[in-house]
């Protein structure tokens, strides 16, 4: 299998992610309390996901605008977190416990990364 690099020119880069949710034959379930198993709202996911990443998962919009960079961050704050994630679509959400050698935080996912996985779990359990 050989990989394939497909690099686009700036005026190609998309904008816009394909929101499949208004295609759906019915609408998606809510995302579940991890507890009470009841429905949740954006304000209870709040603590957890940027307000604008629980509004593309809401929306009935058929394109969504990719969101821009709101800031750099600066190496020595990366340094100094307390936990650190990774994302992408193939390995979902992943906690970093070691940069350059040395422990993230404690060493081990975090309190909120734990939280947070808890969630998302739940969540895809209701897809």
């Amino acid at each position: 299998m050989t990989d394939t690099k497909i690099t686009l020119p700036e005026s190609e880069i998309p904008t816009h992610f394909y929101n499949i949710a208004p295609d759906l034959p019915t609408p998606l379930a809510p995302p579940l309390h991890p507890g009470t198993k009841q429905p949740i709202g954006p304000e209870m996911l709040a603590p957890i996901f940027p307000m604008g990443l629980i509004q593309q998962e809401v929306s009935q919009e058929p394109m969504i605008e990719i969101p821009t960079e709101v800031r750099d961050i600066t190496e020595a704050e990366v340094r100094a977190a307390d936990e650190l994630w990774l994302t992408s679509s193939g390995r979902e959400v992943q906690a970093i416990v070691q940069l350059d050698g040395k422990p993230v935080g404690a060493g081990r996912p975090g309190p909120i990364f734990q939280r947070m996985q808890v969630l998302y779990q739940n969540f895809k359990a209701t897809l």
